[in-house]
């Protein structure tokens, strides 16, 4: 898995003990079983209430960004709120800067504010992504690290500063060899990774869906 691969192997690649790698998460018990709490010390983030969740809803129906900020501040705040000048804010999700305005906005406009360091790490960004919003706070990371060329050069065409460029750090971690279902042993296989937010949900009844559905029907009809 992306997200968590990317974790893993920023911890080997910064060679710190887990007690000084602080990882804010929404579910460490699925953290834990994914073996991420071997190499970080993992913190749930807050869960906001039930009351937090209705004020969030009726904000929204006036302004979709208060609403956000609103959460954004219930959820993260405590936990910038809680490092110290020293400390370092890593935004480990690759491909966080392919949504809209989100949480790394807010996140790292905080620690920029608190005086604190922040690099976007191992990071992926076209140029459809780019908001002013986005554009304001790349230029207050501490660094900037790219994992592929593309992104690379869009972010130095913004003429941002301490850009740099390394392949996705999770390709440090070695291989591990899994047991397979027999079927991989008897002939040709075709895997298809699905991105629940490609596909447009957690089931194919969607156009992209379909699409797929069409793909498996042409395989199992045409091929081996």
């Amino acid at each position: 898995r992306g997200c968590e691969g990317i974790a893993k192997g920023t911890a080997k690649i910064l060679g710190l003990t887990k007690e000084k790698l602080i990882g804010l998460c929404s579910n460490v018990l699925l953290d834990t079983e994914l073996g991420i709490g071997r190499y970080v010390t993992l913190v749930e983030r807050r869960k906001p209430s039930l009351t937090n969740r209705l004020v969030r809803k009726l904000i929204s129906k006036v302004n979709v960004f208060s609403a956000s900020r609103y959460f954004y501040n219930i959820v993260y705040k405590p936990f910038v709120d809680k490092m110290r000048y020293d400390d370092i804010l890593f935004i480990t999700g690759g491909d966080m800067m392919c949504y809209d305005d989100n949480e790394v906005n807010y996140t790292n406009n905080l620690a920029y504010n608190k005086g604190i360091k922040s690099v976007l790490w191992g990071c992926s960004i076209g140029r459809n992504n780019l908001t002013p919003a986005k554009i304001d706070t790349l230029k207050k990371f501490s660094c900037i690290y790219a994992r592929e060329s593309l992104s690379y050069e869009l972010l130095m065409s913004l003429n941002l500063k301490n850009v740099l460029l390394f392949p996705d750090p999770a390709f440090v971690l070695l291989p591990e060899e899994c047991s397979l279902p027999i079927l991989f042993k008897n002939g040709n296989v075709i895997g298809i990774n699905l991105s629940n937010y490609v596909v447009g949900g957690d089931n194919l009844n969607t156009e992209f869906g379909l699409e797929v559905r069409k793909l498996i029907d042409y395989i199992i009809s045409n091929t081996d």
